[in-house]
């Protein structure tokens, strides 16, 4: 277990319930990707998940598409047309090609204001692609040269400078709730 994993361990505790994991194998075979090992481990562990009724973590999922990593991959495109719809007429002032391209950008976390994360998938080892974060209020990125368990913890515990725009605390909601798993279940 990574460093990274454990340390959301620490912060979440045990699952609620078990998950059915994806079958990572295929990912590569069905929508031409390799997802990053510690979100491949997190994932294995919670599935998909909704911290404090906000930020909510994808996952692949079967449920409503047979093949769910190339749903997941597709997913991509609405974060594409949120930040179109947001830019308007400007869509030269966006920093990156928001589409799982090479090079391009892959969403796999949004929030209730319609903020993203992404993977920035530059090379061939997922496992070094940075996160980047989309603030949809002010057209805001950053790039976090982070794994995706690294930077979830800082969001959570406050480290990362923009925990409070990515993720809105509310009142009496539970820290983290089970929101999917490859099967869909909730």
């Amino acid at each position: 277990m990574s460093r990274s994993l454990r340390r959301i361990e620490e912060i979440f505790g045990d699952p609620v319930r078990a998950v059915v994991p994806p079958p990572w194998n295929r990912s590569a075979a069905e929508a031409g990707i390799v997802l990053p090992r510690d979100y491949r481990a997190f994932v294995d562990r919670y599935g998909s998940v909704r911290i404090c009724n906000d930020l909510l973590v994808w996952t692949p999922m079967v449920q409503f598409d047979p093949q769910g990593f190339t749903r997941f991959v597709r997913e991509t495109r609405f974060a594409e047309e949120d930040v179109l719809l947001a830019y308007e007429d400007r869509e030269e002032e966006i920093p990156f090609e928001v589409r799982a391209v090479p090079e391009g950008l892959l969403a796999w976390a949004n929030n209730t204001k319609g903020d993203y994360c992404f993977w920035h998938m530059i090379g061939m080892d997922p496992d070094a692609w940075p996160v980047v974060v989309w603030i949809q209020d002010d057209l805001r990125w950053d790039v976090v040269d982070a794994t995706t368990t690294d930077f979830l913890a800082d969001v959570i515990t406050g480290a990362y400078d923009l925990a409070g725009d990515i993720l809105t605390r509310i009142k009496d909601a539970p820290l983290w709730k089970h929101a999917g798993d490859w099967n869909g279940r909730f």
